[in-house]
């Protein structure tokens, strides 16, 4: 299969993105507006200086890679913009009051701006910190580097049955396990 960037164009114009007003907040985090891709001897993907090494998750609308750079171990959180685009979320109203489709893009970025708007406030203990956006307008993907946790995620998403499960065993729906989350939104 051929591999292809996408371009701004190709996203066409989303609607009615929720984001949060950074702009008297001090940023801890590089935000890098140009993504440069390259390959190693061994055709390892390097993006930005980040070598990938190997897949270390999977969520709904991103992978996570186990990535180095100047000796150091980051999880890249690689988010496809085309394919959120297109991935539906529901159906809801436009500004002229039409119905229309919602894609899952502006969850991506409103998540991108709440770890943005944590790490303003000098981070949490509980949440992974955001070290850099990787955020090309022109191409496909995003890359959110996160500090590496080495023991993983505290859930796994298991596609054949499109549940996530806990260390535990036990199977949550993406539902429960959205109101978990809004409980811990609710205690930062």
């Amino acid at each position: 299969m051929e591999k292809r960037e996408f371009t701004k164009e190709d996203l066409g114009n989303e609607l009615d993105v929720t984001t949060l007003n950074l702009d008297n907040l001090q940023m801890n985090v590089k935000e890098t507006k140009t993504v440069i891709v390259e390959y190693d001897e061994d055709d390892k993907k390097i993006v930005n200086g980040y070598k990938f090494i190997e897949t270390i998750g999977k969520g709904s609308y991103a992978k996570v890679k186990l990535c180095e750079k100047e000796g150091n171990y980051y999880a890249v959180k690689v988010i496809n913009k085309f394919l959120l685009k297109k991935k539906r979320k529901g159906y809801g109203k436009n500004q002229e009051g039409f119905m229309t489709i919602i894609s899952m893009l502006p969850d991506a970025l409103n998540e991108i701006e709440i770890l943005k708007f944590i790490e303003s406030k000098g981070g949490n203990g509980s949440v992974i910190r955001l070290k850099e956006i990787i955020n090309d307008e022109e191409r496909e993907k995003i890359y959110l580097v996160l500090e590496y946790c080495e023991k993983g995620s505290i859930a796994n998403y298991k596609e054949t049955t499109q549940m996530f499960y806990l260390k535990d065993g036990i199977l949550y729906t993406e539902e429960e396990l959205k109101g978990f989350i809004r409980d811990l939104a609710e205690g930062l």
